[in-house]
């Protein structure tokens, strides 16, 4: 019958004109078989990629929520369904995505303001009552020629609890680092401050010693002497008794000549020693400003000031002080600080003969000139020596060499102070037996002890 009806069309129309009819008739016929063998498949494969589709969605445990342009939520994912809150397949009519957010950037604005920023952090409200941190993107996204948008929610409680576990951790060591700092500060002054104080107990101990062996104790008895004899004291004077009593006179204003440069000095030196513990409070008030100064003073002087303050400790403890000064000169000085290093340093080189087998008791103080413009003073003693072990340790807070007088303070103390002023503090030993020297490296440039 197809056929049939353009054979016939043919006898009243052109050849052309026949043609064209019988492909339309052609094409009336296949059209439906078309449809069956090609869309129809293709139809079912698309609708296999969209279930497909939705299950990878729905098994996400990011939450994925469509809204529109108003925040208006259109659809989302399980995960999302339990982060917000919502039960049941229907949403509450006009549910925005805005009332759960609490403090998201532009929150109140639509959605394509949040499309502005790569991701936002933001604490999520949910409607059951629970709070959740959570992070989300969002996206354009084209449907049905309406505008939405697809949000991705991603829960970031569980990190953002470690951080802020992190951060509280972190603000408690930052208060212990202080609190140890400070102990640690207030140990080295007390110290330092000790070691001052001790010299000034060897010196009133000195002049206390020294006042009850003084031949002034003589004056009471030739001042009743002369008491007696205040009637004939001519002929008295004359008697082999006044002569003694004129002698005893004269010895006595000899020695206590002597006695009064000698306590003079002793006080001086108590004086000095007590002004340096002054100056320890002050060095640590002027750091405790960030403030510090250093003058011109010869390196040579401020020794002789250290082993002034040491100098009654070390001559009741029977050592023997040489000098071997091979640099004379000014330099720039932090004087308070590097006079507390040396009486550190002297302290500890005669603690180094306790308990050592040594004859002659020895320290040796030396200065010179190194080949890199730097200034050399050097503490030598031939005590009891440090082991190689203890060495690498010696300027460790706390580590002691054993002595139970020793609190592992000291040395610890001046090799903060020698970094203060720019200075190296390192130690050489032989090991037992062999003593140990202290080498202190000072630079010469005053920008090195005086920064500003």
């Amino acid at each position: 019958m197809a056929l049939f009806f353009p054979a016939l069309l043919s006898q009243h129309v052109g050849p052309v004109q026949a043609a064209v009819f019988r492909s339309a008739l052609l094409a009336v016929f296949i059209s439906p078989f078309v449809f069956g063998l090609l869309v129809q498949p293709l139809a079912r494969a698309a609708e296999i990629v969209h279930r497909q589709h939705q299950t990878v969605v729905n098994d996400l445990m990011e939450g994925v929520v469509v809204v529109d342009c108003q925040g208006r939520i259109v659809e989302c994912n399980p995960a999302a369904r339990r982060m917000l809150g919502i039960e049941g397949e229907e949403f509450p009519p006009e549910t925005r995505m805005q009332q759960f957010l609490a403090n998201a950037k532009g929150n109140t604005h639509p959605p394509e303001r949040w499309c502005q920023q790569a991701s936002i952090e933001s604490t999520l409200h949910s409607m059951s009552g629970t709070i959740l941190d959570v992070e989300f993107t969002c996206r354009p996204l084209s449907r049905d020629d309406q505008p939405t948008f697809v949000l991705v929610l991603r829960d970031i409680s569980a990190r953002k609890s470690l951080e802020r576990e992190l951060e509280e951790k972190h603000g408690e060591l930052l208060e212990a680092s202080r609190r140890a700092g400070m102990a640690e500060i207030s140990t080295g002054v007390l110290h330092n401050v000790g070691n001052v104080l001790n010299g000034v107990s060897v010196s009133a101990g000195l002049i206390r010693d020294r006042s009850q062996t003084s031949v002034l104790r003589y004056l009471p008895r030739i001042s009743r002497l002369l008491q007696e004899h205040a009637q004939d004291l001519p002929q008295f004077l004359a008697s082999p008794k006044g002569q003694d009593c004129i002698s005893l006179i004269h010895v006595v204003g000899q020695e206590s000549r002597r006695e009064a440069e000698w306590m003079k000095e002793e006080i001086e030196t108590l004086d000095q020693t007590l002004q340096h513990a002054l100056e320890i409070i002050r060095w640590q008030q002027d750091a405790a400003t960030g403030r510090r100064c250093s003058s011109m003073m010869d390196v040579c002087e401020v020794l002789d000031n250290a082993l002034k303050i040491c100098e009654a400790s070390l001559r009741r403890h029977g050592v023997q002080v040489v000098r071997d000064y091979q640099y004379h000169g000014p330099v720039p000085i932090d004087h308070p600080r590097l006079t507390q290093i040396l009486i550190n340093l002297i302290g500890n080189a005669k603690h180094a003969f306790e308990g050592a087998q040594v004859q002659s008791k020895s320290i040796t103080l030396r200065t010179a000139a190194a080949d890199g413009g730097e200034i050399i003073i050097e503490i030598e003693d031939n005590g009891k020596g440090i082991p190689p072990e203890r060495l690498a340790r010696i300027f460790d807070f706390g580590y002691t060499t054993g002595l139970e007088t020793n609190y592992g303070i000291g040395l610890h103390s001046c090799a903060c102070l020698a970094t203060e002023l720019g200075a190296r503090l390192s130690a050489v030993s032989p090991g037992e037996g062999g003593g140990a020297c202290f080498r202190l490296s000072l630079p010469t440039h005053e920008g090195a002890i005086c920064p500003v």
